[in-house]
């Protein structure tokens, strides 16, 4: 009996994953998503605006966090379990 509570709550949870990948799914495909990925990540810019750059001054020390060193898109992966 147990058992098959056990495989009840698996079903349970891998649907709700499934429900929350669905949404993230629908996200990525907005358009607004994709404009501001498709700027940050190819430096993309709509004719005449113009492309800033902050460069940190030498000797800042840079962020010790291993999340922030990640991409979007690497975090994306991650949290899908890849």
């Amino acid at each position: 009996m147990s058992r098959i509570k056990d495989l009840q709550k698996n079903i349970t949870a891998i649907e709700q994953r499934n429900e929350e990948l669905k949404a993230n799914l629908f996200s990525m495909t907005d358009e607004n998503f994709l404009e501001k990925e498709a700027r940050e990540k190819f430096q993309l810019q709509k004719p005449g605006e113009k492309v800033v750059s902050i460069i940190m001054p030498s000797g800042t020390p840079e962020s010790t966090s291993n999340e922030t060193s990640k991409t979007l898109w690497q975090q994306i992966l991650e949290k899908l379990g890849f």
